[in-house]
């Protein structure tokens, strides 16, 4: 029987020295070679990529030689594999005379110049020496939504569409200082939501930012009304609870078996909002409020019911640490600053450097990565609130 290839592991290039034999098999592999990199390129609808990727590896290849020649001359071998992402380039390399992580950290840091992209720290995979070359990812202008996984886009990385798998991880925090693109970023998320035809309920921080798209709501409140705030949350958190007894009833742990869709309450400005509530609310009113959102985060993803917030700072203040945490998806747009960064992304903010407006941080699971957020600034959706097409 035949070994099936394992999905686990990336598909490998072996690239050799080229003695006389190798050559003479890349001359005669050269016809297949480029059918095949046209073929691709046809696919990708991108004829230029294919030429590029080779051309680096090319590059590349050759600063292996030549570091070899330079540091590795005691050792009459080097080992390099390569695998070509969509953004990316990820080399493996492992010199026969024992080395040190910082001269292959050099290695690194010198193909990442000879290339004009980025790299990533050396980490040891697969018996190799790694590290990832990358270009700044660009925002693509496009709402990618699978219904059935319950999955949309929220920005680029260097691999591709980054997509929130909102049953997997969730409830969302999205932070980042004024101008930096909060409100952007939750337009971007808003146009998938609505295509998808989902129930959106709205708190609107500032009181202007959404009311132009007040039909595509369930629910719309802005921040002048307390008490219509106050009602809409507790309304929301009743939707869980109903969501759970009629789970109960059925002997269900999941709401897709009873044909439930998700329901999403985004608060854009969450922090002025509970502000309010705190200043003008009795204490126990406060508390209350406090508790009904951290409910809806620790138990309502079981129910489809999500929560999504922007604020400027995640203060544990107005979001204690247990929530917060929680929380799966967390967002800071635009240059958060390292106190943000801390807020946001605990031991692995030292991760994280400054970006420009347009870009950010995620972490969905694993570290935090750079991503490109699409810039939108109103809904340009393809169904109205009755699921017909617009």
């Amino acid at each position: 029987m035949m070994k099936k290839k394992s999905r686990d592991k990336p598909h490998l290039k072996r690239v050799y020295n080229m003695e006389a034999p190798t050559f003479v098999f890349y001359i005669l592999n050269l016809p297949s070679l480029i059918v095949k990199t046209i073929i691709v390129a046809i696919r990708k609808e991108d004829m230029t990529k294919p030429i590029k990727d080779l051309r680096m590896i090319a590059m590349i290849r050759k600063q292996v030689i030549s570091y070899k020649k330079k540091r590795g001359a005691e050792s009459e071998k080097v080992k390099l594999l390569y695998d070509i992402g969509t953004y990316c380039i990820e080399i493996y390399v492992l010199f026969q005379r024992r080395m040190t992580v910082s001269e292959y950290d050099n290695l690194a840091e010198t193909c990442a110049t000879i290339t004009q992209r980025h790299t990533t720290e050396v980490s040891r995979k697969y018996g190799y020496y790694s590290f990832m070359l990358y270009e700044d990812p660009q925002p693509k202008k496009k709402i990618i939504v699978d219904q059935k996984k319950h999955e949309i886009c929220i920005g680029q990385d260097y691999h591709g569409s980054v997509m929130w798998d909102f049953d997997t991880h969730s409830c969302c925090l999205i932070a980042g200082k004024p101008r930096n693109g909060k409100s952007s970023m939750i337009m971007y998320m808003l146009n998938s939501l609505v295509t998808a035809n989902w129930d959106i309920w709205m708190i609107d921080g500032k009181d202007v930012d959404y009311i132009g798209y007040t039909d595509y709501f369930k629910e719309y409140v802005g921040n002048d009304d307390l008490s219509l705030i106050i009602d809409l949350i507790t309304r929301f958190h009743q939707q869980m609870v109903d969501r759970y007894a009629l789970m109960k009833e059925h002997k269900v742990n999941k709401y897709g078996k009873l044909g439930l869709n998700p329901i999403f309450l985004i608060c854009d400005e969450y922090l002025s909002v509970i502000e309010r509530i705190k200043k003008s609310c009795k204490k126990d009113e406060y508390e209350r409020m406090i508790y009904m959102i951290g409910d809806i985060v620790r138990r309502g993803p079981a129910g489809g019911v999500q929560l999504i917030l922007g604020m400027q700072r995640a203060d544990t203040v107005y979001i204690p640490g247990e929530m917060r945490s929680n929380m799966q998806l967390k967002i800071v747009v635009g240059d958060g600053g390292k106190e943000l960064y801390k807020m946001m992304f605990e031991d692995e903010a030292d991760l994280c450097e400054k970006v420009n407006v347009g870009y950010g941080w995620y972490r969905m699971g694993s570290a935090p990565t750079t991503f490109a957020i699409p810039f939108y600034e109103d809904i340009e959706a393809t169904h109205d609130k009755t699921g017909e097409p617009v």
